[in-house]
């Protein structure tokens, strides 16, 4: 394989020769550039090239140089990125040669950058062709290194002509100060000649060997050499290169005493270390050519250059000279075959790590090349080149089986963590191509059979988001979702990934209406992940609707209950192990929805959400005022649902200021929920004292107080609040027993809302209670208004019935009721096995019996 020149460098030699780089500070400039260039850190030199480019006065030949510079900076970073990422970086390459000619056509210089954009083009155009060795798109990658190619020979041609033209010219007329002279015009076209036939060498092989074309290639580029060669003298820069280009395409052609004779040449004249050792790294190649392999190992035993170039180009001659010696062995069946193998995987490494992924990827190929994934033996560090190789060539499958191949061996080593990283490595295969199903059985089994690597729990977690992204397209793979994150809280709880779990389960479980393991999952979540608080938020949510729905059908486990709260509590200083520590509006959000859980679902919790609410209220630093709003209401009904602190909560009341009717209206709503909560059926009974009569008289009397404060204010009351405080208002003297204040409540509210039947029902009720019979003709008169609201037949239907029938009877008018008791009897299906049929016939009885005196 020959060594690789690159353009850039050789038109360095080219600009020294001509000694156009100018005062020293300018020469030290490019040293520095080159000197990052060769430390790989290009994107600092093209960076520093840019900000010196942009400088407004810079030097006219100045700006030529540092383009000249920025163009192979470009170059040389697009050599060393993977193939994926280097054709915006060639781009690049090219537009800064294209601008600076755009804005300075008529440079001195320009004829050095257009030499400079045509080496871009070779150089990008000898990397399509190694990549074509390797690609899966091999006739792609050789149809773009054609292309390249002869656009650099197009180039290089015209460049070529254009120079014949104007040496002769330079000759006649002296040159301007800033104008190259003939003389550093004909070192150019030298440079140019020599480059051109790098073309042609490139050209030839992207034939096969031994064709035609091949052949025909190399003769040109071997003539194209001669030309400058005949020209110069060995004292011209150019003299080593060109002699060692010949001496590759002398070999390539099989002319290896021609080849001999020009690099000993080279190695017995006073050339350039860097040549003599280029040259040496040829010969090895020569005697591997001729099949002697011990005489090529022996060429090395002299040394290695320290850095650079040259001592790439040695190192790689030495891993072609391992290869060599693995094939002999093999061929002979000899037992040294696995320690040639085993150091040629090793060189590969060293160079990969001294020269760069250049270097490097040249090294996988000639290794996995040679050796081939079924002759490994073994080996990890080869098994892995090799899928490396597969998957460079898109044969995804059998790379992700290389890299779990090279897993195994590693593990069977000993060598966990490399097995963990190869096997990781099969898995993404999968990942990137978006094969979440295989992906996650890849990374679940990973995780599962190495626990105790670092990264273990991320590539778990990586299997759990590969199963979300499959079920957006097969949703029965959600359970299989759900199981590997519970899997992964059984393994790591305490890992940083587990609360990502958590809350993933968590979403899931909100999703398919699953509230109360929703809740505790989301409450699972601690203080260090960046969503606790809508975690907890999130919690709160689920746990009311969990609870609510649980109250549909009978109450809320109490236990169930008491924990939640707990849980939330834990979270604050008071209730976790940090009672020192301040407050914070998150820890206050927790309070508050611990005392709303015991409020709201139990029995015996108004106790200890007083104490939760009073604690948080007292915290340092001092609550907000929004959230002291929400939560002095609430800690006042905590204090009036425990009748020996009713007293205090009426006090707490009178000191509510009536400026702030918002507050007032929160107590009144909570007070509101715990009278009603004896009765209601959707509710859990909440406490033995609210479902007492007397108790709830207690409560209606606390109701009412307030709504006397709040009446004071009601330009601070929306329309649908002052409607509300009425209809409570109502409701609360009812049940106190104020029955003359409540029918007077009521009648207001029926005025008011005539198409609402619950309000018209119970007014129509309090009037047919009372002593009065104006009321009962009123009472008469409001059921049978309401009676056509509802369905013949149904339960409200016969109940406005009897109540009409009730009020006929206390108004005197036996025989009506009679008679309508009698039509209901007879009408279809009748009273018969119905619950009122006891009712009606009680009303019956009633209009039967002689009037009392």
């Amino acid at each position: 394989m020959g060594a690789r020149q690159t353009g850039w460098m050789l038109l360095v030699a080219c600009l020294l020769a001509a000694d156009t780089a100018g005062a020293q500070g300018d020469r030290d400039e490019l040293r520095f550039l080159e000197g990052l260039r060769q430390r790989r850190l290009f994107r600092l030199a093209e960076s520093y090239c840019r900000e010196q480019l942009n400088t407004p006065s810079l030097a006219t030949g100045r700006r030529a140089d540092l383009t000249l510079e920025l163009i192979r900076c470009h170059a040389a970073r697009a050599i060393h990125v993977p193939p994926t990422e280097s054709a915006s970086i060639w781009d690049s390459a090219r537009e800064t040669a294209a601008e600076f000619l755009r804005q300075t056509p008529a440079d001195p210089q320009a004829l050095l950058v257009r030499v400079q954009d045509a080496l871009t083009v070779l150089a990008r155009g000898e990397l399509h062709r190694q990549e074509s060795e390797v690609l899966a798109e091999s006739a792609e990658a050789a149809e773009a290194a054609r292309m390249a190619l002869r656009e650099a020979a197009r180039l290089l041609q015209q460049l070529d002509d254009e120079l014949t033209r104007e040496i002769p010219l330079r000759h006649r007329a002296p040159p301007a100060s800033d104008q190259l002279t003939a003389d550093q015009l004909i070192s150019l076209q030298h440079n140019v000649q020599s480059q051109l036939a790098r073309v042609y060498r490139n050209r030839a092989l992207c034939y096969p060997a031994e064709s035609e074309d091949r052949l025909a290639a190399l003769t040109s580029a071997v003539d194209q050499l001669e030309k400058p060669l005949a020209q110069i003298t060995d004292n011209d820069p150019l003299v080593w290169p060109v002699r060692l280009d010949l001496a590759v395409c002398q070999r390539l052609l099989g002319r290896l005493p021609d080849a001999e004779q020009l690099l000993q040449s080279i190695e017995q004249s006073e050339a350039p270390a860097e040549f003599r050792w280029r040259a040496r790294a040829e010969r090895v190649r020569l005697n591997l050519d001729r099949r002697q392999p011990d005489q090529a190992l022996a060429v090395l035993q002299a040394g290695r250059p320290p850095a650079g170039q040259s001592a790439a180009d040695l190192d790689f001659a030495y891993l072609e000279a391992c290869l060599a010696q693995w094939q002999s062995a093999v061929a002979r069946d000899d037992a040294s075959a696995a320690t040639w193998r085993n150091r040629a995987a090793d060189v590969v490494r060293s160079i990969e790590q001294a020269h760069g992924p250049y270097w490097g990827r040249r090294g996988d190929l000639l290794l996995v090349r040679t050796v081939g994934l079924s002759r490994a033996g073994g080996n990890v560090d080869i098994l892995s080149r090799a899928a490396d190789g597969l998957y460079r060539q898109g044969q995804w499958a059998d790379a992700a089986a290389a890299y779990e191949e090279a897993g195994a061996e590693a593990f069977a080593a000993g060598q966990a963590e490399q097995s963990f990283a190869l096997r990781y490595k099969a898995a993404l295969v999968e990942h990137t191509r978006q094969q979440h199903q295989p992906a996650s059985q890849r990374l679940r089994r990973l995780a599962l059979d190495l626990p105790d690597q670092p990264r273990a729990p991320d590539v778990h977690l990586l299997a759990a988001w590969n199963v979300a992204q499959a079920a957006r397209s097969q949703p029965d793979t959600l359970p299989q979702y759900a199981e590997i994150l519970e899997e992964h809280l059984r393994q790591w709880p305490a890992s940083p990934t587990a609360d990502s779990a958590r809350l993933w389960l968590a979403r899931l479980r909100e999703n398919q209406g699953q509230w109360r393991a929703a809740a505790e999952a989301f409450q699972a979540v601690t203080r260090q992940h960046d969503e606790y608080d809508s975690s907890l938020r999130a919690a709160a949510r689920c746990w009311n609707q969990a609870l609510k729905d649980t109250g549909r059908d009978e109450p809320a486990d109490a236990e169930v209950v008491r924990a939640a709260a707990e849980r939330f509590w834990s979270q604050t200083p008071a209730g976790g192990s940090e009672p020192d520590r301040p407050w914070t509006p998150t820890d206050r959000f927790c309070a508050e929805q611990a005392a709303r859980l015991l409020i709201d679902f139990t029995a015996d919790g108004y106790a200890r959400a007083e104490t939760m609410l009073r604690t948080a209220l007292d915290g340092m630093p001092e609550p907000d005022e929004a959230w002291r709003g929400d939560a002095e209401p609430l800690w006042i009904v905590s204090l009036a649902a425990q009748p020996a602190k009713r007293t205090r909560a009426q006090q707490q009341v009178a000191t509510l200021r009536s400026e702030s009717p918002e507050l007032l209206w929160r107590v009144l709503i909570g007070v509101d929920a715990l009278r009603m909560a004896g009765t209601s059926k959707t509710l859990p009974t909440n406490a033995a004292s609210t479902a007492d009569p007397e108790e709830r008289r207690e409560l209606a009397k606390l109701q009412v107080a307030v709504t006397d404060r709040l009446s004071q204010r009601p330009e601070h009351l929306t329309a649908s609040q002052k409607t509300r405080l009425q209809q409570v208002r109502a409701e609360a003297l009812l049940t106190a027993g104020s029955l003359d204040q409540a029918r007077a409540a009521f009648a207001e509210l029926a005025l008011r809302n005539p198409d609402d039947g619950p309000i018209q029902q119970t007014y129509a009720q309090l009037l047919l209670e009372s002593d009065s019979r104006d009321d009962w003709q009123l009472a008469l008169e409001a059921w049978r208004r309401i009676a056509p609201r509802h369905r013949p037949g149904s339960d409200a239907w016969y109940e406005t019935r009897y109540a009409i029938a009730t009020a006929l009877i206390k108004l005197g008018q036996r025989d009506e009721a009679a008679r309508r008791i009698r039509y209901l009897q007879a009408l279809p299906p009748g009273l018969d096995g119905s619950p009122w049929q006891a009712k009606f016939q009680g009303l019956l009885d009633q209009c039967e019996r002689p009037p009392s005196p």
